[in-house]
């Protein structure tokens, strides 16, 4: 059955805009470089959801004034199961940014059960912008207080929204659209001339101008993809209060669960590999520069990941989601445990408490835990 969705079209009047008092901790960090490549890594698995049709909650909409302000007549509203989502898009972008969310929002859920997490059910649909243009993307971060270097997708757990811009207009696209614009020029001067030797050339550059376009939309789709369903999980997981929402949480793990949804699964898997992620782990592994990958214990006890570069910034990320995929595959019950433990804490937790969580649930009850945890990492290195 295809994905359905109901277009709301009576905007809501603009309201009073609030700068929340706590900058958005959940973004998505991935290098150029690895990115290129994505094409490759990641098979996208589209499964048909059936989306019913509530009405949109008035918190919802309240948040959608927030963020949009003076921009709300340009955009439109589409509503789903758990989600309203404003953009002024085409109805086919908002269509496939509704798959990603609802489809994440199930995968979370298998996830949440084979691990008997208890879950609070969303009972009112979650709010979701996304911007085709990024001087609207940027003005809305201005508005949110919020910074807009975090990438092209941001949750903002204050006002519990997640707001995403279309990545055609960033810096690499650029590039590449620059790349597009030249061939297409030289074709048509070689299409001018006389020569009719130039016809073996013309067909090459053709040839060529076609696959760079065709890869172009598919690395478009893929990467938007990615960006979405990862700021989805991190809307989700808080949403579902898995994580508790007034804690904050360690990057590592707040960030290693998100990465754990951004590919899609089969509806029989509950997770699955994530082989992008896997791929910047094993460049940071084999790599004779410094930082690497951090020490086990100092990892988990940082609050938020400390990189000097892009590179160094998706090592964390691949860092990240490598142990949590490490934990819930050979300690899921202790992982269950340890989820637990985090949502527990009042607000205001320290780091020393956070560390408590997991040296109390893995380290005091697994002696060989750091080994075992060692050699899998090796095991990886070598390819085994």
């Amino acid at each position: 059955m295809a994905l359905t969705i109901e277009i709301l079209n009576d905007p809501p009047q603009h309201r009073h805009r609030k700068t929340p008092s706590m900058p958005p901790r959940f973004s998505l960090c991935v290098s150029v470089a690895s990115r290129l490549i994505i094409t490759v890594l990641i098979l996208a698995l589209h499964t048909p959801v059936a989306i019913a049709q509530p009405s949109p909650s008035r918190k919802a909409l309240t948040a959608l004034q927030d963020v949009l302000g003076s921009q709300r007549s340009d955009f439109t509203n589409y509503q789903s199961e758990h989600f309203l989502l404003a953009a002024d898009a085409d109805q086919a972008t908002a269509t496939v940014t509704l798959h990603e969310l609802e489809d994440t929002y199930q995968h979370v859920r298998r996830w949440a059960d084979s691990l008997h997490l208890s879950v609070i059910d969303a009972h009112e649909s979650w709010p979701v912008v996304y911007f085709a243009h990024q001087k609207d993307y940027q003005l809305a971060c201005e508005h949110m207080g919020v910074s807009a270097v975090f990438g092209p997708g941001l949750y903002v757990p204050v006002q519990h929204v997640a707001i995403f811009q279309d990545i055609a207009n960033l810096e690499p696209w650029q590039a590449v659209n620059q790349h597009i614009a030249q061939l297409q020029l030289a074709i048509r001067t070689k299409s001018d001339q006389s020569d009719r030797g130039n016809g073996d050339q013309l067909r090459r550059m053709r040839d060529q101008l076609q696959s760079l376009q065709k890869k172009k939309k598919d690395v478009h789709r893929l990467y938007q993809q990615l960006v979405i369903r990862h700021e989805a999980a991190h809307m989700i997981i808080n949403g579902l209060h898995i994580l508790n929402p007034g804690v904050s949480q360690p990057d590592w793990l707040s960030e290693g669960l998100a990465c754990q949804f951004e590919i899609p699964y089969s509806k029989n898997e509950s997770l699955g590999s994530n082989s992008l992620r896997m791929g910047d782990l094993k460049n940071a592994l084999v790599s004779d520069e410094q930082p690497g990958l951090a020490e086990l214990l100092a990892f988990v006890s940082e609050t938020t990941f400390t990189a000097q570069s892009s590179r160094d910034s998706s090592w964390a990320y691949a860092q990240a989601w490598a142990l949590v995929y490490y934990l819930q595959n050979h300690h899921p019950t202790q992982f269950t445990t340890y989820l637990v433990c985090q949502a527990a804490p009042a607000p205001g937790s320290t780091n020393d408490q956070t560390a408590t969580c997991f040296q109390t649930t893995f380290l005091d009850t697994q002696s060989t835990f750091k080994s075992n945890w060692k050699t899998w990492l090796s095991d990886l290195k070598l390819d085994r």
